[in-house]
Protein backbone atom coordinates (compact mmCIF):
# COMPACT_ATOMS: atom_id res chain seq x y z
CA UNK A 1 0.00 0.00 0.00
CA UNK A 2 1.61 3.49 -0.70
CA UNK A 3 2.59 5.68 1.86
CA UNK A 4 -0.16 8.59 3.05
CA UNK A 5 -0.57 11.76 0.97
CA UNK A 6 0.93 13.44 4.07
CA UNK A 7 4.08 11.65 3.72
CA UNK A 8 4.63 13.48 0.66
CA UNK A 9 7.66 15.86 0.79
CA UNK A 10 7.13 19.29 -0.20
CA UNK A 11 8.88 19.95 -3.44
CA UNK A 12 8.95 15.81 -4.10
CA UNK A 13 9.14 16.95 -7.53
CA UNK A 14 10.68 19.74 -9.46
CA UNK A 15 8.13 21.71 -10.41
CA UNK A 16 6.17 22.74 -7.39
CA UNK A 17 3.21 22.79 -9.47
CA UNK A 18 3.73 19.07 -10.14
CA UNK A 19 3.63 18.31 -6.65
CA UNK A 20 0.19 19.24 -6.57
CA UNK A 21 -0.97 17.01 -9.29
CA UNK A 22 0.96 14.56 -7.33
CA UNK A 23 -1.30 15.15 -4.09
CA UNK A 24 -4.85 15.10 -5.71
CA UNK A 25 -3.48 11.33 -7.58
CA UNK A 26 -2.54 10.14 -4.67
CA UNK A 27 -5.46 11.05 -2.52
CA UNK A 28 -7.94 10.11 -4.76
CA UNK A 29 -6.28 6.90 -5.30
CA UNK A 30 -5.36 7.05 -8.50
CA UNK A 31 -3.24 4.44 -10.98
CA UNK A 32 -1.78 7.11 -13.06
CA UNK A 33 -1.05 10.65 -13.81
CA UNK A 34 -1.55 11.42 -17.43
CA UNK A 35 0.97 13.58 -18.88
CA UNK A 36 2.93 14.38 -21.73
CA UNK A 37 6.06 15.07 -19.16
CA UNK A 38 6.69 11.92 -17.57
CA UNK A 39 9.92 12.38 -17.04
CA UNK A 40 9.33 15.12 -14.44
CA UNK A 41 7.07 12.34 -12.71
CA UNK A 42 9.92 10.35 -11.57
CA UNK A 43 9.52 8.16 -8.13
CA UNK A 44 5.58 8.67 -8.06
CA UNK A 45 5.68 4.93 -7.78
CA UNK A 46 6.55 5.39 -4.40
CA UNK A 47 3.19 6.45 -3.84
CA UNK A 48 1.16 3.84 -6.25
CA UNK A 49 1.34 5.93 -8.96
CA UNK A 50 2.22 5.37 -12.96
CA UNK A 51 3.11 8.60 -15.01
CA UNK A 52 1.59 7.86 -18.19
CA UNK A 53 1.47 9.40 -21.99
CA UNK A 54 -2.14 10.22 -23.28
CA UNK A 55 -1.63 7.81 -26.18
CA UNK A 56 -0.30 4.97 -23.18
CA UNK A 57 -3.36 5.55 -21.65
CA UNK A 58 -5.98 5.27 -23.85
CA UNK A 59 -3.77 1.65 -24.82
CA UNK A 60 -4.77 0.83 -21.16
CA UNK A 61 -8.49 1.66 -21.82
CA UNK A 62 -8.45 -0.12 -25.20
CA UNK A 63 -6.93 -3.28 -22.68
CA UNK A 64 -9.60 -3.23 -20.47
CA UNK A 65 -12.59 -2.78 -22.76
CA UNK A 66 -11.31 -6.24 -24.39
Amino acid sequence: MPPPVENIPVHFLKDPKDDLVLEVAAESRSQFIVTHNTKDFNNVSLFGLKAITPRDFLEVLKEDKS
